[in-house]
């Protein structure tokens, strides 16, 4: 009977040092989800601060464009009328 409570306890001792090595990488593993889950938003969020960089340079530039048109459209009106003053009376 001696025996066999040796072997009972030793059996125990060891399922429990199994039991404690799973937990502790049950953490680990739950850990490092949590870093790749973060790691990812963090991406995702730098990704959105360049795209919206990249799209407020491209309304920057169709707002110049828009504006350096209008401006040689009055230019042109302009020019025009000039000329049409010139000309005189037809």
């Amino acid at each position: 009977m001696l025996k066999a409570d040796a072997a009972l306890a030793e059996v125990m001792e060891i399922r429990a040092g199994i039991g404690a090595t799973i937990n502790g990488l049950g953490h680990r593993l739950s850990n490092v989800m949590w870093m790749g889950i973060m790691n990812e938003q963090s991406r995702s969020r730098i990704l959105d601060v360049d795209m919206a960089q990249e799209v407020m340079a491209m309304t920057k530039a169709q707002v110049m464009a828009q504006s350096a048109m209008s401006m040689l459209q009055h230019g042109r009106v302009g020019a025009q009328r000039v000329q049409e003053l010139l000309a005189g009376p037809r």
